[in-house]
């Protein structure tokens, strides 16, 4: 066996525990292991974007950058490389080549795949043509993107949309977004398009993120329960999906809200939890179950969900899919992110550039919620009544 494969068997042997490390958050561990990987095998474009990766978590952002670049010289179709570039331009607003890169996304969506490539829409005329918007992503990122659909319209196009059951009600209660598709409903449309694809074609950036607020509740029935409170009403999530790779990260434990959650013992402030499952468990367990009224009976879809939204005070929320909503609707929300956020959220001043009814509460440093928390707790006691 040659030196060259008895180094690239080391290699993938110490980058199996690099991922064990970073799947771990060992995130330091991870870089080291992986910084070691690719010294054996400098030719292997997972490895490098695997680094890149880990170099991101723990803020390193120029390493990432370096990183990931190596993986792309080494394989220019590396899907995962592209995504982690567009994710690093974005992060410092670098639009142009963020949006390019991470269009990459679609290419992990195989319903994309069998779309007719030479309908695909790439930024040219669509006066008097009917144009098919598709939702690949996850909800947050529909919710964020879905504002780019009017501009298509402002092209001349008649828009129809094609997104998942739970946000069809929304989209259809705000009809600038476009016609919206059901379950065995036909279109011949002239062009399609990926909404991930819509910041790029439409050139957004700074000052061309379209107006806001974008979207409007319905009108319906409110919960009696939001209706009969003098007290400041303040929607909560501190966790998302568990499906999702970062959740662990963006996930605040329960225990560390209580110095929150009791202020609903002075009967200024009514705390109501918006997910749409129960977590009366967590509660319990932590002791809060009579700080914070579950809404979870009260919601079926988004449309329910921004009907509640609409009629609270304030949202106190973890990076999901409710504070784009919130923000998207123009009530005042405030994100609680980790340390090293997701690019959208990455902000010296703590304000948002997607949402500006939106403040951003980030970690000091890793792990640390407890000061966010603080923090929190004491803007609240400025938050006008």
């Amino acid at each position: 066996m040659t030196n060259r494969r008895v180094s690239r068997r080391k290699a993938i042997q110490i980058a199996q525990q690099a991922c064990q490390d970073y799947n771990n958050r060992n995130f330091a561990a991870s870089r080291l292991a992986f910084r070691r990987a690719v010294k054996l095998d400098p030719h292997n474009a997972d490895m490098w974007n695997d680094l890149g990766a880990a170099c991101y978590e723990l803020g390193l952002y120029d390493e990432a950058v370096q990183a990931t670049q190596k993986a792309l010289r080494l394989n220019p179709d590396h899907i995962q490389a592209h995504i982690s570039r567009g994710t690093l331009s974005l992060r410092t607003s670098n639009f142009q080549q963020g949006w390019e890169d991470y269009e990459w996304l679609c290419k992990r969506v195989p319903a994309i795949g069998k779309l007719p490539g030479n309908l695909r829409w790439t930024g040219g005329d669509l006066q008097g043509k009917d144009v098919l918007i598709l939702d690949e992503q996850g909800y947050g990122d529909t919710i964020q993107f879905i504002r780019f659909a009017p501009h298509v319209a402002q092209r001349g196009a008649r828009v129809f949309l094609k997104v998942r059951p739970l946000l069809r009600r929304l989209c259809e209660q705000n009809p600038h977004l476009g016609q919206v598709l059901h379950d065995g409903d036909t279109l011949q449309y002239h062009a399609w398009s990926p909404l991930v694809a819509l910041p790029r074609l439409c050139e957004a950036g700074p000052g061309n993120l379209g107006a806001s607020p974008y979207l409007h509740a319905p009108d319906g029935p409110v919960p009696q329960v939001l209706q009969n409170t003098a007290a400041l009403r303040v929607g909560l999530i501190w966790t998302g999906s568990p499906g999702n790779i970062r959740n662990p990260i963006r996930s605040v434990p329960l225990p560390e809200l209580l110095p929150l959650l009791r202020l609903a013992q002075g009967g200024r402030y009514r705390f109501f939890h918006l997910q749409h499952e129960s977590h009366g468990h967590q509660l319990e367990a932590a002791r809060a179950g009579d700080l914070v009224v579950e809404l979870c009976d009260c919601q079926e879809d988004f449309a329910d969900l921004a009907r509640m939204i609409a009629n609270l005070d304030l949202v106190i929320a973890t990076d999901t899919a409710v504070p784009h909503l919130a923000g998207a609707l123009g009530i005042p929300v405030w994100l609680l992110v980790s340390h090293v956020p997701d690019w959208r959220w990455h902000s010296q001043d703590g304000q948002s550039l997607w949402y500006p009814s939106m403040r951003i509460f980030r970690q000091p440093s890793p792990g640390d919620w407890a000061s966010v928390v603080e923090r929190v707790v004491e803007e609240l006691a400025r938050f006008p009544q």
